[in-house]
């Protein structure tokens, strides 16, 4: 069960992304990042949230905001969106899904660990978390709320990827071509690799195959100028497609990406290459369907090839690893909600804490003044540290309960309360 905070301002979440909107409605609600600073400014001044910050990726656009006026926060939300995206429809901006206290938490901590994006576990979208309140630190419009909830959901985000399976293993076919290279070579910064098409599919591996620092990169594809584009991306170069194979005895690593309907190379053409390769091994890795390197292939001494069906298996059995993690991963998200459920609780006596501590103080140093008026320095100190040591003890216990109640109930207002009489300690609610 959530915990009510009604008596503390309340931290809240209104936004949208992949699973409630498709991207017709997402674009709307995209904030481009030079807009941000001016919006955050927007939530603070004009819609009276304490502390805000904005998260807006490809995928979704959410504000975590901070409010002491509880009863039309969604609406002022709302609001915010309906001025900063007046493009939005009332019945797309009804798509958006609202969040408060608890709930607004574990959502955070979810999305920081990949548990809602559209690729489960993928790394990315924690750092852009921590742009996103990056952003917002440096505006100066996070506070108490904000950095503790950020803070607690990148723990809970190094925590999911540290202990689970949630981000293990290639799950796209380019990326999982790219790691399979990286497997057989152990290291791709030796090898000249050739990429043959310059495609959505080859593009994407292209990406994997630069960070992956391979030292040469020479890109061929029967658009010359397409391939030269992607060439110059790749700080590589582009090679003229009717004489791919020249290549063929200079590079470690090919990988076929066409929309080809024929074999763009044959068993034959690999088969004349080998004699001028020596025993270097030749790894080829087709991800193209239909298929662009002749399956015969891999009958041939000190080649090896892969097509995209033995790609697909690994990336659905790694998807299945994901899937298999994610119930651990979402206790783990439970047990930092209530981290910071406690967190949170502990805000509600630090004030009476502070009051009892300088109540008990108040008494300790009336009652030493006027019973040790004739002590020596000597004994006045002996004297103050064992007093003071005496209310450090008597303060322990009452301090200790309130922990204990507040961790347990939620709510300490009746200890609190209590403890206010029974001291004569001044209200500290507003």
């Amino acid at each position: 069960m959530d915990t009510d905070y009604s008596h503390q301002p309340e931290i809240v979440l209104l936004g949208v992304n992949h699973e409630v909107a498709t991207v017709a409605v997402r674009e709307k609600a995209a904030f481009a990042a030079s807009q941000i600073p001016h919006l955050l400014e927007s939530l603070t001044n004009e819609m009276g949230f304490s502390e805000a910050v904005i998260l807006s990726t490809c995928n979704r656009s959410e504000v975590y905001a901070v409010s002491s006026r509880a009863s039309d926060v969604r609406k002022r939300l709302e609001d915010f969106f309906r001025s900063a995206c007046p493009t939005l429809t009332e019945e797309e901006l009804a798509q958006f899904y609202f969040h408060r206290g608890d709930a607004a938490a574990r959502h955070l901590f979810a999305v920081a660990a990949g548990l809602n994006s559209l690729v489960l576990g993928e790394p990315q979208i924690l750092g852009q978390v921590k742009d996103a309140y990056q952003q917002a630190h440096c505006a100066g419009v996070t506070g108490l709320y904000l950095n503790r909830l950020f803070h607690v959901a990148f723990q809970a985000a190094k925590r999911v990827r540290s202990e689970t399976a949630i981000a293990e293993g290639a799950v796209s076919v380019p990326y999982a071509a790219v790691k399979l290279a990286q497997k057989i070579f152990k290291d791709l910064k030796k090898c000249r690799v050739l990429l043959i098409g310059s495609g959505e599919m080859g593009e994407l591996v292209a990406r994997h195959v630069k960070k992956s620092g391979a030292s040469e990169i020479f890109v061929a594809n029967r658009t010359p100028e397409k391939a030269r584009r992607l060439a110059e991306r790749l700080n590589g170069q582009a090679w003229p497609f009717e004489q791919i194979h020249d290549l063929l005895p200079r590079v470690d690593l090919i990988i076929g990406a066409t929309g080809a309907r024929e074999y763009i190379l044959t068993r034959e053409d690999v088969h004349q290459a080998l004699s001028a390769r020596g025993t270097r091994s030749l790894v080829m890795i087709d991800i193209a369907v239909p298929r662009n390197f002749d399956p015969d292939i891999n009958r041939l001494d000190t080649v090896f090839l892969s097509d995209i069906d033995a790609l697909e298996a690994v990336v659905q059995d790694n998807l299945e690893r994901r899937q298999a993690a994610v119930k651990e991963a979402r206790q783990i998200i439970e047990e930092m909600v209530e981290e910071f459920r406690k967190w949170r609780a502990s805000l509600q006596f630090k004030p009476t804490i502070i009051s009892l501590q300088k109540k008990l103080e108040e008494i300790r140093e009336q009652e030493v003044r006027r019973h040790c008026r004739h002590a020596t320095p000597e004994e006045l100190e002996m004297i103050e540290r064992v007093t003071r040591g005496m209310v450090n003890k008597i303060l322990a216990l009452p301090v200790l309960k309130m922990h204990d109640y507040s961790h347990r109930n939620g709510d300490a207002r009746q200890v609190i309360h209590l403890i206010q009489e029974l001291f004569d300690l001044e209200s500290h609610e507003r």
